[in-house]
């Protein structure tokens, strides 16, 4: 029997560490961690965009976001041990994903702002071939759902993902189609986020 488990605590420092727990065992269950966390976005026309994150510590989601200068998420290998000797196959343990979910802030909502087609562009230099990421909008473009998983190796120091968000303050109502009129995409600042498996 598998279960998907949530971690619910992650640390606010200068940067944020996300820790995707290792798949676990209950006697003949194996849960396999689900991480999720929770963004508040700004976009700006000539700032840079604001993004910020909700501290959740023991389950318990804070009202208030907190600055988010760098984030970094690791991926817990698993390890057996004397009370759990099973050894994993290695698509077991790539189970393990992470979910960001990042929402317009309410200044952001006030002004129309809201993410274009799938919230997230890649930087065309950007190797995801170790892993798989997938990004969606949603609640009408108030949203956008960023998933990381299939997470086999990284180097030491870890890797990065690049991207820009994708947004606009003129969008028509979803589904949005050219047909409907003009309006401007904006795109972010180049944020990162840092990837890796430390190795055991």
């Amino acid at each position: 029997m598998m279960n998907i488990a949530e971690n619910m605590t992650n640390k606010v420092t200068e940067g944020v560490e996300i820790v995707v727990p290792a798949p676990a065992f209950e006697g003949n269950s194996m849960n396999v961690s689900t991480d999720v966390n929770y963004f508040s976005i700004t976009p700006d026309v000539l700032s840079p965009w604001n993004t910020e994150i909700y501290r959740v510590d023991n389950g318990v989601l804070a009202p208030t976001p907190s600055p988010c200068s760098s984030l970094t998420i690791s991926f817990e290998p698993y390890k057996p041990s004397e009370t759990s000797p099973v050894v994993l196959s290695e698509e077991l343990q790539l189970l393990q994903r992470a979910v960001l979910i990042g929402k317009m802030s309410d200044k952001a909502i006030e002004a129309g702002w809201r993410f274009y087609e799938n919230g997230i562009v890649f930087d065309e230099e950007q190797n995801a071939s170790d892993y798989s990421i997938t990004s969606q909008v949603a609640d009408n473009g108030l949203q956008v759902i960023l998933t990381i998983e299939q997470v086999t190796t990284t180097p030491n120091e870890g890797d990065t993902i690049s991207f820009r968000y994708v947004a606009s303050k003129d969008l028509p109502t979803p589904p949005f189609t050219d047909a409907q009129g003009q309006f401007t995409v904006h795109y972010s600042q180049d944020p990162q986020i840092g990837v890796r498996r430390p190795q055991l």
